[in-house]
C-alpha cells in the first residue's frame, strides 16, 4: 500500500484515504512504508474482509502458509490484522440462515477457516492467540454498534436516505433468494434459464 502510495491512495490534506475510504494518518502511512509486512498483512486483511469466496480462501490459504513457514516472531504482530479477517466469514458464516450452496455444502471449506486459526494458535501460542482475537472481536462489536448507531441516527435525520438504504436492502436480499432457488434448480439439474426466473 505504501510501497507506493500513490496506487492505492488519494491524498486529502495532511490524510491518506484508501480505495474503501479508509482513513490513515501520516505517521500510519510512515510506519508502513517502513514495514513492509504490515503493510502487506493489512492489504490482505482488507481484501479478505470484502464478500467472495474464491478471494477469501486464496488469502486464509496464504494466511495458513505463513503460520506453517513462518517464524512466530515474524508473524505475532499481525496476528489481529489475520484474525480480524478470518473471524469476519466465520461469523458471517454461522449468522447466515442454511445457505444452500455448493460451496457451504462442503464441511471442509466452511471449517477451512477455523483450521488456519488452530494453526496461528499453535505458531504463535495460545496467549497471543486468545488476546489478538479478543482485540479483533472487540473491534469488530464496536464497529458493528458504531455503525447500527449511524444507521438509527439517519432514520430520524434523514428519512429519505433511510428508504433508501432499506429498499437497496431489500433489492439485495430479493436477488439473494432468486440465486438460491438457481443454484437449488442447478444442483438438481433443471435446466431453466435464470431470466425466467428473475423475471
Amino acid at each position: 500500500m505504501c510501497v507506493q502510495p500513490g496506487l492505492y491512495f488519494k491524498v486529502q490534506g495532511s490524510t491518506f484515504v484508501s480505495a474503501n475510504d479508509q482513513e490513515f494518518d501520516e505517521s500510519e502511512c510512515q510506519q508502513k512504508f517502513t514495514d513492509p509486512i504490515l503493510w502487506l498483512m493489512t492489504r490482505l486483511s482488507n481484501i479478505a474482509k470484502r464478500p467472495g469466496f474464491i478471494r477469501r480462501n486464496t488469502i486464509f490459504k496464504c494466511f495458513a502458509a505463513f503460520a506453517t513457514l513462518c517464524e512466530a516472531t515474524t508473524i505475532t504482530p499481525y496476528l489481529e490484522l489475520m484474525l480480524e479477517a478470518l473471524n469476519r466469514f466465520v461469523v458471517e458464516r454461522e449468522n447466515s440462515e442454511n445457505i444452500k450452496s455448493k460451496e457451504s455444502n462442503d464441511a471442509s471449506i466452511i471449517d477451512f477457516p477455523r483450521e488456519v486459526m488452530q494453526l496461528l494458535e499453535d505458531k504463535c501460542g495460545t496467549e497471543q492467540f486468545v488476546n489478538a482475537f479478543t482485540n479483533a472481536k472487540s473491534k469488530a462489536r464496536d464497529k458493528r454498534d458504531k455503525r447500527k448507531q449511524m444507521i438509527a441516527a439517519e432514520a430520524v435525520h434523514d428519512p429519505v436516505a433511510s428508504a433508501k438504504r432499506r429498499i437497496a436492502k431489500q433489492g439485495k436480499e430479493k436477488q439473494r433468494k432468486k440465486r438460491r432457488v438457481q443454484e437449488r434448480m442447478n444442483s438438481r439439474g433443471v435446466s431453466k434459464k435464470t431470466d425466467d426466473i428473475v423475471h
